[in-house]
């Protein structure tokens, strides 16, 4: 029995992929409250890279980005780590406060676009490639972070693909 895939696993396939992070003590407000497949920041090198992938006007899109959330939630002093969408930016705006409900800073932009959510069920925790990753990665430090690591794109892929499988009649 052959599984069938959606058009957007393939387009999936094809991205440069970016690692986001969300965690309410530093954003200020909790990822459910977030506009879905978004992204604040108001750091301006995010913005020009991911701005790099738009298609220039009159042009077609040349390459595609997928930016994988993270969001970081605190346990009686540990942090349980979810995947919690992806998502492909498809414009940047002037950061709105309806973006990002109840938070106690301000941000410049909203990359926002079209994506998968995975619900609270992709627990990162305790997966083997996960706690090196994180260490590697400077416990999600850096902001929005290209992931060149193949393997470890591999496994968010993995994690993914059920979300992305056709329903078959």
């Amino acid at each position: 029995m052959s599984v069938q895939m959606t058009e957007d696993w393939y387009r999936l396939l094809k991205c440069f992929h970016y690692l986001g992070y969300h965690t309410k003590e530093v954003m200020s407000y909790s990822f459910d409250k977030a506009l879905a497949y978004s992204l604040v920041t108001s750091n301006e090198a995010e913005v020009r890279e991911i701005r790099s992938f738009f298609p220039r006007e009159g042009q077609p899109r040349r390459h595609d980005a997928a930016i994988w959330v993270i969001e970081g939630l605190s346990d009686r002093g540990s942090t349980i780590y979810r995947l919690r969408e992806v998502f492909h930016p498809r414009q940047i705006t002037r950061a709105d406060r309806s973006h990002y409900s109840g938070a106690s800073r301000d941000f410049i932009y909203t990359l926002d676009g079209v994506g998968t959510p995975f619900g609270e069920g992709l627990v990162l925790n305790g997966l083997s490639w996960f706690d090196p990753f994180l260490k590697k990665n400077g416990n999600f430090g850096f902001g929005l972070d290209h992931l060149r690591d193949a393997e470890v794109k591999q496994h968010f892929l993995d994690l993914a693909r059920p979300f992305f499988r056709k329903p078959v009649a």
